[in-house]
């Protein structure tokens, strides 16, 4: 069991803000029906989507899910730009601060 620095303890259910206050609640409380057939194809790959996938072996995660994440992968892409050529730390770090 975790504790907050105020010593108050929550679970790993338990998403907690600043006060203390439950913010979110995690998939333990979501429905868990029968799996369905996921219908979705994920245009990327990484560890979201490995993420998704083994929640979605204890309770099926709906196809809505991996597809905000693609549209969040998506959005990121399209405000960022990345130059594989440069080789130096000094302009990766300049590039990362772009």
């Amino acid at each position: 069991m975790l504790t907050m620095a105020s010593g108050k303890p929550f679970t790993a259910n338990e998403t907690t803000d600043q006060t203390g206050e439950k913010a979110l609640q995690s998939a333990a409380n979501r429905s868990c029906g029968a799996p369905l057939t996921r219908e979705y194809v994920a245009r990327h790959r990484g560890i979201g989507f490995e993420v998704l996938d083994s929640e979605s072996e204890a309770c099926f995660v709906p196809d809505q899910e991996y597809r905000l994440l693609d549209d969040l992968i998506d959005s990121v892409l399209t405000r960022t730009t990345y130059d594989g050529t440069i080789t130096t730390l000094d302009g990766q770090g300049q590039q990362a601060a772009k």
